[in-house]
Order: C-alpha cells, then sequence, then structure tokens
C-alpha cells in the first residue's frame, strides 16, 4: 500500500467499524520498495487528523524503527517473540527498552507448537498451513525442536503449571512493555493464559529456558519467506534480500 492510499482505506475502516477514530494504527510489513519515513509521514497525518491515537509497525528491523522514529513517536512494535524465536533480543528489544515502545509479541506459543499439545507432523491436518509454510514443522525439522519443548515440560510440571503458561511467563519477565498476544479456542484456555501473568520465574528458571531454546538450537526458519519479515530489510534503504 502506497501512502496516498492509507488515508483511503482507513476512511473507509472507520465507516465499516462505525466509530470516528481506532485506537492505534499499524504498518503491518514494512513495503521495501518504500521509505520507512514517507510511511511513518502517512500514518502520521491520520494521526494527526485524529482519526487514529497513536501508531506502530510490524515486521520491522532496528534500523527501520529507528529511522521511523526520527519522524514520529512510535507507541509499539508487534513482533514474534517466543521461547524458540529470540532474535530480537539482540536489537530489537534493547532499542525498545532504550524508547519506552511497547512490544507486541505475536505467537507467543510458537503456533501451538510450545503448548506441548501436537504429538507428532503426522499429527497435523494435511490442509494445515503449518506444513508447508512454517519450516520447523516440517518432517524433518519437528522432531528436533519437539526435544526442546519437552525438557521444557519438566519444568512447567515441577511448577504446577501448563507448557503454554510457561512460554507466556517467560515473555512476562521480560518487562511490562512485552505485551503477550497468544490466541485461543476456548475460555479455559483464555483463563490460563491470563493466570500465567501471576507466575513467577526465578533468574535461575530463566537461564535454564534461554538454555533449553537458545537460538541456535532451534530448527529451522519461521516463515518459508523470511523476505516477508524484518530479515528481509537492508539497513539504509529498505531494500529486499533472501533469507537462508
Amino acid at each position: 500500500m502506497s501512502p496516498s492510499d492509507l488515508m483511503t482505506d482507513v476512511d473507509y475502516a472507520l465507516e465499516q467499524l462505525g466509530t470516528d477514530y481506532v485506537d492505534i494504527i499499524v504498518l503491518c510489513r514494512v513495503n521495501p520498495a518504500i521509505p520507512i519515513e514517507d510511511s511513518i509521514k502517512a500514518m502520521n497525518d491520520i494521526v494527526c487528523s485524529g482519526k487514529a491515537k497513536y501508531m506502530g509497525i510490524s515486521e520491522g528491523s532496528a534500523e527501520t524503527l529507528r529511522r521511523a522514529c526520527t519522524v514520529a513517536p512510535i507507541y509499539c512494535i508487534e513482533q514474534e517473540w517466543s521461547l524458540w524465536t529470540r532474535d530480537i533480543e539482540k536489537d530489537i528489544v534493547p532499542f525498545c527498552q532504550q524508547r519506552g515502545i511497547l512490544i507486541i509479541a505475536y505467537s507467543p506459543l510458537g503456533r501451538g507448537f510450545l503448548t506441548n499439545t501436537i504429538a507428532s507432523y503426522a499429527s497435523l491436518d494435511h490442509t494445515d498451513y503449518r506444513k508447508y509454510g512454517q519450516p520447523r514443522f516440517s518432517a524433518t525439522n519437528f522432531d528436533l525442536n519437539l526435544v526442546m519443548v519437552q525438557q521444557a515440560e519438566a519444568l512447567a510440571k515441577a511448577k504446577g503449571i501448563t507448557m503454554s503458561q510457561l512460554a507466556l511467563a517467560f515473555l512476562h519477565a521480560q518487562g511490562n512493555h512485552v505485551i503477550p498476544i497468544p490466541g485461543t479456542s476456548s475460555m479455559e484456555h483464555l483463563e490460563k493464559n491470563i493466570a500465567a501473568r501471576d507466575v513467577v520465574l526465578s533468574e535461575e528458571e530463566l537461564n535454564q529456558l534461554k538454555d533449553i531454546f537458545a537460538p541456535e538450537k532451534v530448527v529451522g526458519d519461521r516463515y518459508a519467506h523470511m523476505n516477508m519479515t524484518y530479515h528481509g530489510q537492508i539497513s539504509g534503504n529498505n531494500q529486499t534480500k533472501g533469507h537462508t
């Protein structure tokens, strides 16, 4: 989407929602063909018009986020972050901590994998998108990644919580500026997810989890098309590059 199309789309969305404004507008993917400064300026125009209160970006690199902040305040960044997706901890997390930017952690349960409820690759339905779009779920990688979940399950059982709660507690322990957004299919799961906010992990337990899920131990990319993520951005010009 080009910056010139943003206002038109926002007006349409507001009409459909029956409201005068939205709380936040988020650029869900950085368009490599458009300088991030132009996109943020267009979004800021929407905020200044009163049609949105705040703005954020999703799947942006630390450099992209830095450039965005030179144009207007960025309220949040929506980024995949979980026990088995910790690459943002190197550059993006420190930047957000310095600037007071909220981190909306999507897929905090690893698209269900970290719940330890998926027994095997064969148990996934043939139409399940994870079998084709998520390399970590492939027949080659599934069992290798499952070993880590099974190791962490022992810690969850020792604390009397579910594996899902352990995974969410890990993110909550990173600070109040981190907001995990797990999906849920039932009220029971929702209540357990909320209860994870009260789980306290010791420094020893956090280090144990970091060791179990050390990034180099995770097998496979999180997306089949990594150029759709911030790894597909080159600092300085936002051009797309390949990822292996």
